[in-house]
C-alpha cells in the first residue's frame, strides 16, 4: 500500500458531522464517521483508574488509603493517609466530637493548633446565650474576669463628666389648633434630612421617640441633665394673641409634671416665631421611664409646625 501525504491528500483541520473518516486497523482500512469515530476513541480509552497501565489493578483492601507516587516513581500506589489526616497529625486536636462550628487557632504557646468557638456566647468568658439582651452591650465584669451584658447606662462612663447631643428635624406639616384644644401636642417625627444623631453620649443610642414625637430618657442614669431648644413656628389668628409651650413629664408614670418653656403676645396675626430652651433632670423612675413632650396652646386659633429639636445631655460621673 503505497504512503498518503498531505500534498495527495490536503489537510483538514475542522469537521462537519456528516464527514467520512478512513483509518487503518490492523493492517485494513475502515470508514467511519465522525460519531462512530467518537465512539471508537472512546471504547479504546481507559474509563477508570485501575485501567491506567501505572496504577494498582484492584480497591480491595485499600479502603481509606491514597495514591500516591511509589519509591520508583515510575507508577502509583494505594498507602494509608496518616500524612493527609488533619486529626492524625502531632500538632492537631485528637478529635472533631463536640467541636461543630469551632475553628482551628494557634495556641497561646504557639506550639499547635486548637479548636475555638466560631461564636461570641460559646467562649468561656462571656455570656451564655443573647436571650433578655436585646439593646444591652458588652462589659468588663467587676473582677476584671469576663465581660458581661449590661444596658447601656451602666456601661457609660462612672468617672468623667460625659456627654452629647442630637438633632431632630421634622420631616411632617403642621398642626391645626382650635383653643378647645387645650394644650395640644406638637408633633415632630425627627424623619427631616437634618436630623442627626451621630453625638450622643456614649452608651446611649436614642433619646427621642419620632414616631410618637415624644423624648426618651430610658437609657440615662440619675444625675443626668437634658436640655431641649425647641424651634417652633405659629400661624396667629388675631391681634394680641398669646401663644406658649410647655413640657410635659414622666406622662403616664406615677407623678406627671410640666415644665413652662416659653410665652410671648403676637401684636399682629401671622407667621411668629416661638423659639425657646428649657432643661430637665433624672433623678428617678418617673422622669426617666416615661415620655415627655412639648406642648402648644394660645389664646386664638392658630396653626403650629415644629422646625426641630435639639436635644443636650449631660451625664455624670461617680
Amino acid at each position: 500500500m503505497s504512503n498518503i501525504t498531505s500534498r495527495t491528500y490536503p489537510v483538514q483541520t475542522n469537521s462537519k458531522a456528516n464527514d467520512q473518516f478512513t483509518i487503518v486497523r490492523n493492517g485494513q482500512l475502515m470508514k467511519l464517521t465522525r460519531s462512530g469515530l467518537d465512539a471508537l476513541i472512546k471504547s479504546l480509552a481507559p474509563e477508570t483508574v485501575l485501567e491506567l497501565t501505572d496504577t494498582p489493578a484492584s480497591y480491595i483492601g485499600q479502603q481509606g488509603k491514597v495514591l500516591v507516587v511509589n519509591p520508583g516513581e515510575n507508577g502509583m500506589v494505594f498507602e494509608a493517609a496518616t500524612a493527609g489526616n488533619f486529626l492524625a497529625l502531632s500538632d492537631t486536636p485528637e478529635s472533631y466530637g463536640g467541636k461543630a462550628g469551632n475553628i482551628p487557632l494557634v495556641n497561646a504557646g504557639e506550639t499547635a493548633l486548637e479548636f475555638i468557638a466560631n461564636a461570641l456566647i460559646a467562649l468561656s468568658d462571656t455570656p451564655s446565650a443573647y436571650a433578655g439582651a436585646s439593646k444591652r452591650v458588652l462589659r468588663v465584669n467587676t473582677g476584671e474576669t469576663a465581660v458581661e451584658f449590661v444596658t447601656p447606662n451602666d456601661a457609660a462612663p462612672d468617672t468623667n463628666l460625659t456627654g452629647g447631643f442630637a438633632d431632630y428635624n421634622n420631616g411632617a406639616g403642621t398642626q391645626a389648633y382650635v383653643v378647645a384644644d387645650g394644650f395640644l401636642k406638637v408633633t415632630n417625627n425627627g424623619a427631616g434630612p437634618a436630623t442627626n444623631e451621630e453625638y450622643l453620649p456614649t452608651g446611649v443610642t436614642t433619646i427621642y421617640d419620632g414616631a410618637n414625637s415624644q423624648f426618651d430618657f430610658s437609657q440615662l442614669p440619675d444625675g443626668s441633665i437634658v436640655t431641649i431648644r425647641a424651634t417652633l413656628r405659629a400661624t396667629t389668628t388675631a391681634t394680641n394673641q398669646i401663644i406658649q409651650t410647655r413640657l410635659s413629664a414622666a406622662i403616664g408614670g406615677a407623678t406627671p409634671y410640666t415644665i413652662g418653656v416659653a410665652q410671648k403676645t403676637v401684636r399682629t396675626a401671622g407667621l411668629a416665631p416661638l423659639d425657646a430652651i428649657t432643661l430637665i433632670y433624672i433623678v428617678d423612675d418617673n422622669t426617666r421611664n416615661f415620655p415627655a413632650q412639648i406642648e402648644f396652646s394660645s389664646t386664638e386659633d392658630a396653626i403650629i409646625s415644629a422646625v426641630g429639636y435639639v436635644i443636650s445631655v449631660n451625664i455624670r460621673g461617680s
